[in-house]
């Protein structure tokens, strides 16, 4: 499988779920880093990576930070458009979403 990123340790809950991120809660806003930024001194510390295989990683919250720290390469940039541009050829998205039971998650899509 592809989940051997860096920062996933064995205790990550890897949830499979419709396919879709809409499947965990309703979409807030598109993010780029310094929204991200915000949101980690607002306290948020909940982040999901989805793939469209399907699979939603929740990372802990302990590892959030570390997840930050490899990701950041990654997030797409509005003046790259070829995956070759990205470290390993692939690119993030970043959202905000409310989960169904009202917590706020920053999702980052995986596109490859």
């Amino acid at each position: 499988m592809y989940y051997d990123f860096v920062p996933r340790q064995k205790d990550a809950e890897i949830r499979m779920n419709n396919g879709r991120p809409e499947s965990i809660g309703k979409f807030v806003r598109d993010l780029e880093i310094e929204g991200v930024k915000e949101l980690f001194r607002e306290g948020i510390h909940q982040i999901v990576e989805y793939n469209t295989s399907g699979f939603l990683v929740w990372v802990p919250p302990s590892e959030c930070f570390a997840y930050w720290n490899w990701a950041q390469p990654h997030i797409a940039k509005e003046h790259l458009f070829r995956l070759e541009d990205y470290p390993e050829k692939f690119w993030l998205s970043i959202s905000e979403w409310i989960s169904d039971s009202g917590g706020r998650l920053i999702v980052f899509s995986w596109y490859h």
